[in-house]
């Protein structure tokens, strides 16, 4: 069987890092997976890491996580 045959698709998770990151959250995150869906040739998930945020910025995270393919949060 050919190597062609037998490769599985590369999946590469982008983590977040983010802390009271609510303003500019949505923007970024909206930003980096438009960019991600354009580059072809691999599945990518965005992990948004909320570390303690006290501004909102949980919520945000997982409203774009309901919205957008490939988004999920832990918090």
């Amino acid at each position: 069987m050919p190597a062609e045959a037998t490769r599985r698709p590369v999946t590469a998770d982008i983590v977040l890092p983010v802390l009271n990151e609510r303003r500019v959250l949505e923007d970024s995150v909206r930003r980096l997976r438009q960019h991600l869906d354009t580059m072809g040739g691999f599945d990518a998930r965005i992990v948004i890491a909320d570390n303690g945020s006290t501004d909102g910025t949980l919520d945000v995270a997982l409203r774009l996580a309901q919205l957008l393919p490939g988004v999920t949060v832990t918090h």
